[in-house]
């Protein structure tokens, strides 16, 4: 199956595709939201799919995920479109030097490659380094450290969040600079950005998604005042890990999940197929805080709020 042709729409002749093109947006594009909602809208066509062919769809989300970082990182997309130009750029300067004599031009160096110049003797070695290669991997230091949270399910985390593939001590949260960071801290099941694992700390923006393992979303941007927050966190979808299992195919394999913190419980839909809607099918959601009265529903299956939440307590 040519999957790139025939759930992407792209033909082999534009392969392997540039991270626009994967998107299916303008070339060069810039606005955080359009790239943000076209990944999105990519990745919800490949999950419909993935139940029937999931080795065809999984390795088409991971370069999807991956295109959406770096286009919505400035510094790594400033980077990507210097390198992309000049890819672009390179079979025209091939042909004008292919012209006259004297010695072919180098091969243009794969996409995200970087290769060395040499240096001389005389050469200062750090200005060899461009400042924007410093911004890729800021240094991290405690003077700079403005907030620091760390997320797990032991009693010490600064934000608790109860489910049991969530490690004691998850992943760690800080603000730099006025710029937001994660790490994984070498949890079991991994910490995760619009579904990439993490290798290494991680710049986060607040449209990204963090996820605690696969089955858990972490509230997103975190309030100021998150410390001490102690969260009880309940999947809902079909697949039989779900702490609620909804044998319908209208469900999603992890549908949504519930946060309690006391009394309050929010509602956050995972990006499901078929959608979560609370009150009536007209008001679909993204993320609610959910009222004990009111009907919700899962794709085609309707619960009530209070029934819900009483279950998934109960387990």
């Amino acid at each position: 199956m040519d999957a790139y042709h025939k759930l992407l729409g792209i033909p082999p002749n534009e392969r392997p595709p540039n991270h626009y093109r994967l998107l299916a947006i303008e070339l060069f594009e810039t606005n955080r939201e359009v790239i943000s909602n076209a990944a999105r809208g990519r990745c919800q066509f490949l999950r419909s799919v993935s139940l029937m062919s999931p080795e065809v769809s999984e390795p088409l989300l991971n370069e999807i995920m991956q295109a959406k970082c770096c286009l919505l990182d400035p510094v790594q997309r400033a980077q990507y479109d210097r390198e992309l130009r000049a890819q672009m750029a390179a079979p025209e300067s091939k042909l004008a030097v292919a012209e006259r004599p004297g010695p072919a031009p180098a091969e243009a160096a794969p996409l995200g490659s970087r290769q060395a110049a040499p240096l001389s003797n005389g050469d200062d070695v750090a200005s060899s380094f461009s400042s924007e290669s410093w911004l890729l991997a800021p240094a991290k230091t405690d003077a700079s450290l403005l907030t620091e949270w760390i997320v797990g399910s032991g009693s010490k985390a600064h934000i608790r969040v109860r489910a049991p593939w969530v490690s004691r001590r998850h992943c760690r949260l800080w603000r730099e600079g006025g710029v937001a960071w994660i790490e994984d801290l070498g949890s079991t099941n991994g910490t995760f950005v619009n579904e990439v694992p993490l290798a290494e700390p991680t710049r986060l923006y607040d449209e990204d998604l963090v996820s605690l393992g696969r089955k858990t979303r972490l509230p997103w941007p975190l309030p100021r005042d998150c410390a001490g927050r102690d969260l009880e966190v309940y999947s809902i979808g079909r697949a039989p890990d779900c702490d609620y299992v909804l044998d319908d195919k209208s469900v999603s394999q992890h549908h949504a999940q519930l946060l309690i913190e006391g009394d309050t419980v929010l509602l956050q839909d995972l990006d499901s197929l078929n959608g979560t809607r609370v009150g009536s099918l007209a008001n679909r959601i993204t993320e609610c805080e959910l009222p004990g009265h009111v009907s919700v529903y899962f794709g085609g299956v309707k619960l009530f709020a209070q029934d819900l939440v009483r279950s998934v307590r109960q387990r």
